[in-house]
């Protein structure tokens, strides 16, 4: 496991080499028997005050709502909307897998950061409504 937040939801969001995982402590389960996003490596996971999680991978950061990802179809749990930030949206590197951390944080304003191999990246959430 590469990453472990508590989203202000309850749930435990795991980041992890085959996807992300989402745990419910007050069920003792997962919400979903595969991993959603299981074609990413999830360094970071992070929970902004609109109700979107933003996870960096090595293909860059990618944000979706909350509520979409927990309500995700069981035998389909990439049947949720996600948008992916790269290089088209002006990042200078799309590779969040640090060997030595995978790590990110939220400052008190709301902004997300995330240590690339090329860059730390800073993201205003509200920018992306």
């Amino acid at each position: 496991w590469y990453s472990v937040q508590t989203g202000p939801d309850g749930l435990l969001w795991i980041g992890t080499m085959n996807g992300l995982l989402i745990y419910s402590p007050r069920e003792g389960r997962l919400l979903h028997p595969q991993p959603i996003l299981n074609k990413d490596e999830i360094f970071h996971v992070a929970h902004d005050r609109l109700g979107y999680v933003w996870c960096s991978t090595r293909r860059g950061i990618v944000r979706f709502a909350a509520a979409a990802a927990r309500q995700a179809k069981a035998e389909d749990p990439a049947s949720f909307q996600v948008e992916r930030l790269d290089e088209s949206h002006s990042l200078p590197t799309t590779n969040f897998g640090l060997v030595t951390s995978a790590t990110g944080a939220k400052d008190p304003s709301g902004r997300l950061w995330f240590p690339g191999l090329r860059a730390l990246i800073s993201l205003a959430p509200e920018q992306f409504t």
